[in-house]
């Protein structure tokens, strides 16, 4: 019992670090998107994320304020709630001993690590999931149909909607949990799987009218294809989990598939977990970094890992804690790793920055390339366009500043601008709730990108920006033909390389764009 509270005190010791570290790490591109639309009062589509992601957001600013900090806030509390749901549901299905290793070892994770540092999908779906799972289980081991616990976990398949289309796949790994052990099939004709799909109907035809009225937004991003690479997604996979807990949890897959059936309490994990599992290898590729995405199934198969490393196992015992023993320390060690990496850069090796900015990572490239390099840089390329923008407008006849504004030739530059440009970068804007950075999307800034929703440019039939003057910001070669149409006169005015730790992160063309003309309708 005494180790069983140490336990938990190390949880909340573990929270309280995880909180310190979240100012030390500039947002990563998807965090500044969530960031934008919450400050923006456009937090209520569903584009490629859910409404969910910018409302956490927006509450953490409103608490913490405009800062990595208060973005991220919830997300060390919304790991805290998954462990103790994972906890809670281990221990009632084998013992407390299973539940702490199976909590030790989800939070030594790299993947969990991750999204305890980032506020993404991933960070929100792991309690979802977790306390979905929770509530299912003690769901059927109640004789009552209208059990509170059924209408609680459909709450959660409500919320999942909200996150992203994950709560589609929750509602199958829901189905699959009941179906998988033989003899718990017959629940499946009982009043709690329809509980779960009544509480999932508003939110799932809310997402469907939504898409509908936008033109499917969702599908014509592309993200409806899976990744056919089978070496990069299992390439993937051993970042997100590390070599060695990956062996495991193969291992305990393995030997666990020929008693699922027969026993529930092991049929149960891998019924959650295969769902997420496939939908992982085959369209996790496309989350970018740092969202873990589907990678939820680590719920359950740490369960497992943890069970037949302390229940089972065919081998002497300090054989046993000592492969344990270097599984979690590995793992937490490739954690730290792929969270910091300029640790390896501090001792010397030669490890350069992918200077093009991505909306998606390669991940067979990861080691060479940097997985956080994302995250570098921001906040000195923001100081670098508010140094030429303060330079341009000193030196130009037109030197108003309420007469220029700024456009990104991507979503990821625009939010990361739009969010690190010091407030006193006096921007154009038609109200508080326009964005101070406008992103370039086929070739005309005032259209919205696929993530961000549409916001009106215009009052009184008269486009706000006509004839004000822009800074564009660009990591191409040139000005795309599209906008130099837009404008009377362009010019290029820098070149700005961006460096972090002596290596360079990204290089930044700027050019002046004057009198903006909008293109007739």
């Amino acid at each position: 019992m005494q180790r069983h509270r140490f336990l938990f005190i190390a949880l909340g010791l573990l929270t309280v670090w995880r909180l310190m570290l979240l100012p030390t790490m500039e947002l990563s591109p998807i965090e500044a998107l969530a960031a934008f639309q919450a400050s923006h009062g456009l937090q209520d589509g569903w584009w490629e994320t859910g409404p969910a992601v910018a409302w956490t957001a927006r509450l953490g600013m409103g608490i913490a304020g405009h800062q990595e900090w208060g973005v991220r806030l919830f997300a060390p509390l919304l790991t805290l709630m998954a462990s103790l749901a994972v906890w809670r549901l281990a221990k009632g299905f084998f013992d407390s001993a299973v539940a702490a290793w199976a909590v030790v070892i989800l939070n030594v994770t790299p993947a969990f690590h991750l999204a305890s540092l980032h506020l993404t999908t991933g960070t929100l779906m792991l309690p979802l999931v977790a306390w979905l799972a929770l509530f299912i289980r003690r769901g059927l081991l109640q004789a009552h149909p209208l059990h509170w616990a059924w209408w609680a976990g459909g709450a959660c398949l409500a919320a999942l909607q909200h996150v992203s289309s994950a709560g589609v796949i929750a509602l199958a790994a829901a189905a699959a949990s009941l179906a998988i052990p033989l003899r718990r099939r017959h629940h499946l004709k009982g009043f709690g799987f329809f509980i779960l799909l009544l509480m999932w109907l508003p939110s799932g035809f809310s997402w469907m009218i939504w898409q509908n009225q936008h033109e499917w937004p969702v599908a014509s991003l592309g993200n409806w294809h899976p990744v056919l690479s089978i070496v990069p997604n299992l390439f993937r996979w051993v970042i997100l989990t590390s070599p060695l807990l990956l062996t495991f949890i193969v291992l305990s897959v393995r030997l666990s598939v020929p008693l699922a059936t027969r026993i529930t309490p092991l049929g149960f994990p891998l019924g959650m977990a295969i769902p997420f599992l496939v939908l992982d290898f085959f369209w996790g590729a496309a989350d970018p970094w740092p969202d873990t995405g589907f990678s939820v199934w680590l719920l359950f198969l740490t369960l497992l890992v943890a069970h037949r490393a302390t229940a089972h196992g065919g081998i002497e015992s300090i054989t046993r804690i000592s492969l344990r023993t270097m599984m979690i320390a590995f793992a937490a060690l490739q954690g730290i790793l792929i969270t910091h990496t300029d640790l390896p850069r501090s001792l010397g090796l030669p490890w350069e920055f992918d200077t093009r900015t991505r909306a998606q990572p390669d991940y067979p490239h990861y080691f060479s390339r940097d997985p956080s390099g994302s995250e570098h840089g921001w906040a000195q390329s923001a100081g670098v366009v508010a140094a030429v923008l303060r330079d341009t407008v000193q030196g130009q006849p037109i030197g108003d500043p309420q007469r220029w504004f700024v456009i990104a030739n991507n979503s990821q530059t625009a939010a990361e601008l739009d969010f690190y440009l010091p407030p006193s970068a006096p921007l154009f804007r038609p109200s508080p709730d326009h964005p101070r950075v406008h992103v370039l999307q086929d070739g005309s800034w005032d259209q919205p990108y696929a993530w961000w929703p549409r916001y009106d440019t215009t009052r009184e039939g008269v486009n706000a920006y006509t004839g004000l003057h822009a800074v564009y910001v660009s990591d191409d070669t040139e000005l795309p033909v599209a906008l130099t149409a837009q404008f009377e006169t362009t010019q290029p005015i820098s070149v700005a390389r961006v460096m972090h730790g002596g290596r360079e992160v990204r290089t930044l063309k700027i050019f002046a764009c004057h009198r903006y003309q909008p293109p007739e309708l």
